[in-house]
């Protein structure tokens, strides 16, 4: 059974009147997801390298690679997915596997669009990356590491520090988080990336070491 985060699990009192409006309005994960898929323009597509394998993987994973998809809808509505009570991080709040759920979900819905918008305009591989077929592009979206993530811009300075929202538990944790309080980040823009997984030629699906424990990550600290 889903329960979102209590008003005393999840306190927006700090907030703006405005974004307090619409943070609270009580929308559920899935209505955000359709007003996502309503809004949302295909900016870019591109192909990246798996950039660090793991020792002791195989040598096709040095010829893994994954598609990544950037993507702009509204400011409200990504301001919905990363800090409403039952926006994408509440659901991880919830558990890893809502989080993971709900991930799956959003991927799902937004497949059709994605796939569209390769088949136009092929994704231009980077670095060593070597080329991905369409259906290579689709297995990417479909395997289980696939994820989706507010942009972070390419300098790292698209999430900016935000003290307003209090999620207790994520605040109780800071001081054993990998990641100390980055959680209190907020997406400055209405921009989202959506990552495939890592797959290689024969599409087996590698995951970086440090991103296997990615949905407990999300769950406890409230970032990753």
């Amino acid at each position: 059974m889903i329960r979102r985060p209590l008003p005393s699990e999840w306190d927006t009192s700090r907030l703006s009147d405005d974004r307090r409006a619409y943070l609270d309005s009580g929308m559920s994960f899935e209505e955000m997801v359709v007003r996502l898929l309503g809004e949302t323009t295909v900016l870019r597509s591109t192909i990246c390298p798996y950039e660090s394998p793991t020792p002791g993987e195989p040598k096709q994973a040095r010829e893994a690679r994954q598609i990544i998809f950037l993507i702009q809808g509204g400011h409200e509505t990504c301001d919905l997915l990363y800090n409403a009570p039952d926006g994408l991080r509440g659901r991880y709040w919830q558990s890893p596997d809502h989080g993971s759920a709900a991930t799956r979900h959003l991927i799902n819905t937004l497949v059709p669009m994605l796939s569209a918008f390769a088949e136009r305009a092929p994704p231009a591989p980077t670095g060593k990356a070597a080329p991905m077929t369409i259906d290579d592009v689709r297995a990417s979206l479909d395997a289980p590491s696939a994820k989706v993530w507010p942009w972070e811009g390419d300098h790292k300075d698209r999430l900016k520090v935000d003290h307003q929202l209090v999620v207790p538990r994520w605040r109780d944790a800071e001081a054993h988080a990998p990641s100390r309080a980055l959680w209190r980040r907020n997406p400055s823009g209405p921009e989202l990336e959506i990552k495939g997984a890592i797959i290689g030629p024969d599409r087996t699906e590698y995951i970086p070491e440090g991103k296997r424990s990615r949905s407990c990550q999300i769950f406890e600290f409230g970032f990753t």
